[in-house]
């Protein structure tokens, strides 16, 4: 009880049907409600997709011990809504089936994904102006992925694209300095090259 009260997370225990059996300070505090307006009560008064229908679903296909999560909104007494990622567990309790949820306010996280794609598309937006572009290979899992302009220009489908596909567009006259090139950036250090590449039988 002690941990579950000093928990960063709110934290619900259902009935079957989805009721409020039990809750922490912390899911009062985020919610703005108190502790004898949430006890008794379905998630829907601060969950517009939890219906009773939707939880016991959830229920039914959620063997005892398993863990599932999801994200949704959470509304607070005051009308204003945040993001939470909701992490829920099903258990029997003297034959009478429970879930115990976990949720997580995630507005920052949201903040920082959301700066991230416009940052993602700012770089896009600068890459097509100046018809310049990137591609990147981590040596650890030896995955490559390229931006939507180096594909342009080295005439991959979007999505396409990997060393070896790389090293095939490479002239093959360029192709022992451009691999010197590339086996620096395996070692971890920066280099500068310049080559030709084929494109569609021509030299670019």
């Amino acid at each position: 009880r002690t941990f579950v009260e000093h928990a960063t997370d709110a934290f619900f225990l259902h009935r079957f049907d989805g009721r409020i059996l039990d809750i922490n300070e912390r899911a009062c505090a985020t919610l703005g409600y108190t502790r004898e307006e949430l006890v008794g009560a379905h998630p829907a008064i601060f969950d517009d997709a939890a219906t009773r229908k939707t939880i016991v679903d959830s229920i039914v296909g959620l063997r005892s011990g398993e863990t599932f999560s999801f994200e949704t909104e959470h509304r607070r007494k005051d009308g204003s809504s945040f993001p939470v990622e909701v992490r829920v567990r099903s258990f029997d309790d003297a034959g009478e089936r429970q879930t115990l949820a976990f949720a997580r306010d995630i507005t920052e996280r949201k903040r920082a994904e959301n700066a991230l794609r416009q940052s993602e598309e700012a770089l896009r937006h600068a890459q097509e102006i100046a018809r310049v572009g990137n591609w990147v290979f981590d040596t650890r899992t030896a995955s490559f992925s390229g931006s939507a302009e180096a594909s342009r220009i080295l005439g991959w489908a979007p999505g396409e694209g990997s060393m070896n596909l790389l090293a095939k567009a490479v002239h093959p006259e360029d192709l022992e300095r451009a691999t010197r090139g590339w086996t620096a950036m395996f070692q971890g250090k920066s280099y500068e090259i310049e080559h030709r590449i084929v494109v569609g039988g021509q030299i670019r």
